[in-house]
């Protein structure tokens, strides 16, 4: 008997986890209304339509549909249409990762294995260093504004 329950303890335990895992998962699908300011992109996905919309376009009467507003995963695409280039020098990142910079020089996005970093360089001969990872395009532009006191738009 004492072994029955400990065995349904752990397998209690061990459920919990998985849904825990699963919820934090799924609340990253989900846009965090708290973390967004006006002008940031999100996606606007309801059962009919879908489209990229700026957050000062959301109706915030609409309070039982914030399901259909998801945060965009940054990529390539949106980096360049931020107006980020792949920079020319590439040395100071390690093999494998790629530089971008924002058309004000003053910020640096590598991209590491698939991964998007805020990264800085302690002086022009040393290595960039990943300083946090940004999964998406509203937390990028938050990022920016927070750091250059400059709005970043799609070109």
């Amino acid at each position: 008997m004492f072994i029955t329950l400990k065995v349904n303890a752990f397998l209690i335990a061990f459920y919990l986890c998985v849904i825990f895992c699963l919820k934090t998962d799924n609340m990253e699908k989900e846009l965090n209304f708290y973390e967004v300011r006006l002008t940031n992109y999100c996606l606007y996905q309801s059962p009919t339509k879908r489209q990229v919309i700026k957050y000062d376009a959301i109706d915030f009467t609409d309070y039982q549909h914030r399901e259909w507003y998801k945060p965009i995963p940054i990529t390539l695409e949106w980096l360049k249409d931020l107006g980020f280039e792949k920079a020319s020098y590439q040395g100071e990142v390690k093999k494998g990762d790629m530089l971008y910079i924002s058309d004000c020089n003053d910020f640096c996005i590598v991209e590491s294995k698939g991964r998007f970093y805020y990264s800085e360089q302690e002086h022009e001969d040393a290595m960039f260093e990943l300083l946090r990872e940004v999964k998406y395009v509203h937390r990028l532009q938050n990022l920016y504004f927070e750091l250059t006191d400059n709005e970043l738009f799609k070109k």
